[in-house]
């Protein structure tokens, strides 16, 4: 995991994620920030199916999320 700064670009994008997916301003940020940084799967719990944009895939912080994860990673 990477520490990013919330930089100009990020609220927005938070703006624009927010309207498309119907996410809660929190999630909204976090989903932005991720985009904006090209990652590849968002870990949560919450509940985001088809909120996510499409470059991204939901990781559950569960022993199966995380070994799926870890196997993606060092795939």
């Amino acid at each position: 995991m990477t520490l990013k700064p919330v930089t100009r670009e990020v609220p927005l994008e938070t703006t624009t994620t927010r309207e498309r997916n119907n996410l809660k301003l929190p999630d909204a940020i976090h989903v932005a920030t991720a985009k904006l940084s090209n990652c590849r799967y968002f870990v949560s719990r919450d509940r985001l199916e088809n909120k996510l944009p499409i470059e991204l895939r939901q990781v559950i912080p569960d022993q199966d999320g995380l070994a799926h994860l870890i196997g993606a990673l060092h795939a």
